[in-house]
């Protein structure tokens, strides 16, 4: 009788703790919307930007003969923000996966970085990311207003940032919250 009792028991722990976890893991997250990641010290809110595109070009786009892009450019030579894991693994608090979230590398300037994008015909659509900039990701729910996010693979050492559209009508603006990954 005691063997069944501790096989229902531990048939139980397994099944109920990946519920359990969740809720403790969302309720530790600081209350404020953004992006965060867990360090030793706990959690870290990872800087954010308004990611605007801006129109990007010279004399050939001013006169619709070449291709059209757009530039969102951020200030420093490199993320403030630097993460040892190639793959690693943030919670996002009160910005919604269903509007837009996205996992974008960002290139490297003289004094800044940037992310350029084409632009479509249609203003309403405005800029769009590139897919070799876009990585893809791994979204779980952990709440109603947290979710965890991670990249499918390994990313290389770099610059990225996670954007997320605000609300389906603004889709021109967007927030952007940077992290580098490290070289191991």
């Amino acid at each position: 009788m005691a063997r069944k009792a501790s096989i229902i028991f531990s048939v139980s722990f397994a099944v109920l703790l990946p519920a359990i976890l969740p809720a403790q893991d969302a309720a530790a997250i600081p209350q404020v919307n953004g992006i965060y990641y867990q360090t030793a010290s706990g959690w870290a809110p990872l800087h954010s930007t308004v990611f605007m595109p801006m129109a990007a070009g010279g004399t050939l786009q001013y006169f619709s003969l070449g291709h059209r892009r757009a530039v969102v450019e951020m200030p420093g030579s490199a993320a403030a923000f630097r993460v040892p894991n190639p793959r690693p693994t943030f919670a996002v608090r009160g910005l919604s996966p269903a509007t837009g979230l996205y996992l974008v590398r960002s290139a490297r300037k003289q004094g800044y970085r940037e992310v350029s994008m084409p632009v479509a015909g249609a203003f309403t659509q405005w800029a769009r990311f590139r897919s070799k900039d876009l990585s893809e990701i791994e979204l779980e729910p952990l709440s109603s207003d947290v979710v965890r996010v991670r990249p499918r693979a390994d990313l290389p050492p770099g610059d990225y940032v996670l954007v997320s559209d605000l609300e389906p009508q603004y889709r021109a603006i967007r927030l952007g919250f940077e992290f580098g990954v490290t070289t191991r």
